[in-house]
């Protein structure tokens, strides 16, 4: 049976069912009810359209009259209220005011220490060097979000030099927004602001990443399709990106890289690839960038550029000045550790890492060990698979291929801030990291 929609031809037919005393369409007509006037005709359709059989409504009408669910924010206003909002789907958003999480986090270690991490799936507080940092784990489509009037009136801080502001791991669809975020005090740091380690479809955007913080940006272990949007990356103390093994984009769009100590690093690899578009570059980002090789960067602003670097970060290095420590094993894990140079054992010449093998192909070293003694070795285009434990004041690795490694730990102090540094043996050489 054809549906009747219109308003005027539900009219004309209620009159002429009044006038013949007849039915509509062999149903029974309410035409004892229903007073033939304009007024009430709207109401006597309602009436035919409750009476209008299942058979009579198209499927899809009925699909497009269910309303959309609405997406639920929780509102937090303290460091203790934000970590338990942390979970798969949630949207956080943080009001406005000034949020040192080292002050809570200590209370915790305090009094409940790794037993707050079995209450807490998704969010856990990881030891390091100093202190306690927030690692956030398996939480897809997590949006944690400022006040959009302006991103400085949120900020979110942590005390401990080693502690990142934010570590996520194996997350996907993650946003971030209208935040401010860095240390408490500038200096050296071996924490990074932002970390991102197997994470997938990452977004910022309006966000104040500062230092102290060795690097604004850190991603790893095949994290990619990370967009970074009207930003602001500064001040860290070794540089704004730090981007290895990338399986997936990393953009960047009308952003602000500025006041760090170089640009970065970024290991371009046939998965990945770096876009700069719009961005705004001090003068040690461009000196680091705007030589790079295999990144793109359109329409963006350059400052004068002071230096060309043959290599995009040298430390400080000065191993006559170096006090060797013992074996810490919270010092080691956890930190990104970069090869900067192999040493001949017999002549003592260096080679500076990492250093061009063939066209676009460069020697590195990098290392990371974990608490739980696991860890891997990047060598170039090889890889080891370690566990790890300190005997004396020696770190022993011992790869799967069943020969060991050996790590000892210096500290070099210069300008009232320390340097750590390892010396790595391995294969019959020996490797300076940081």
């Amino acid at each position: 049976m054809k549906k009747r929609n219109s308003y005027r031809y539900i009219t004309i037919l209620l009159i002429l069912s009044l006038l013949l005393l007849t039915g509509c369409g062999g149903k029974e007509a309410k035409a004892a009810d229903i007073e033939a006037t304009e007024n009430q005709s709207s109401e006597a359709s309602e009436t035919i359209e409750e009476e209008t059989t299942e058979n009579e409504k198209a499927p899809e009408e009925e699909e497009n009259t269910e309303l959309p669910e609405v997406e639920e924010v929780i509102h937090v206003s303290s460091t203790e209220e934000f970590l338990e909002a942390i979970a798969p789907g949630a949207t956080i958003f943080v009001e406005p005011g000034y949020y040192n999480m080292s002050e809570y986090l200590q209370e915790v270690q305090m009094w409940k220490g790794y037993d707050w991490n079995e209450e807490h799936p998704y969010v856990k507080l990881e030891y390091c060097y100093d202190g306690v940092e927030v690692v956030i784990k398996n939480a897809d489509d997590l949006t944690i979000m400022g006040d959009a009037e302006s991103l400085a009136q949120t900020e979110i801080v942590v005390e401990p030099r080693y502690a990142a502001v934010l570590t996520f791991f194996n997350c996907c669809d993650l946003n971030l927004s209208f935040l401010t975020m860095g240390h408490t005090e500038t200096g050296a740091c071996s924490g990074n602001v932002l970390n991102f380690y197997g994470c997938k479809n990452i977004t910022l955007s309006a966000m104040d990443l500062y230092g102290c913080g060795v690097y604004a940006i850190e991603t790893g272990k095949g994290t990619g399709d990370l967009y970074v949007y009207n930003s602001t990356l500064r001040d860290c103390s070794d540089g704004t990106l730090f981007l290895i093994e990338g399986v997936g984009n990393f953009e960047f769009r009308d952003c602000i890289l500025t006041g760090s100590y170089s640009g970065g690093y970024y290991g371009n690899s046939a998965d990945s690839e770096l876009h700069f578009y719009n961005c705004t570059f001090g003068e040690e980002e461009t000196n680091t960038w705007f030589f790079w090789q295999d990144i793109y960067a359109v329409d963006c602003t350059w400052s004068e550029i002071t230096e060309y670097p043959e290599y995009e970060y040298v430390p400080i290095f000065e191993p006559e000045n170096m006090e060797e420590l013992s074996c810490n094993e919270y010092a080691l894990a956890d930190v990104p550790w970069i090869g900067y140079a192999i040493v001949n054992p017999e002549s003592g010449e260096m080679t500076y890492l990492p250093y061009e093998i063939s066209d676009g192909t460069y020697e590195y070293v990098y290392m990371e060990l974990s608490e739980d003694n696991t860890g891997w070795i990047e060598y170039g285009d090889l890889r080891y698979e370690v566990t790890w434990e300190c005997k004396d004041d020696v770190a022993v690795l011992q790869t799967t291929e069943g020969f060991n490694i050996y790590i000892r730990r210096y500290e070099l102090w210069k300008d009232d801030a320390a340097y750590y540094w390892l010396l790595m043996e391995i294969n019959n050489e020996m490797i300076w990291l940081y």
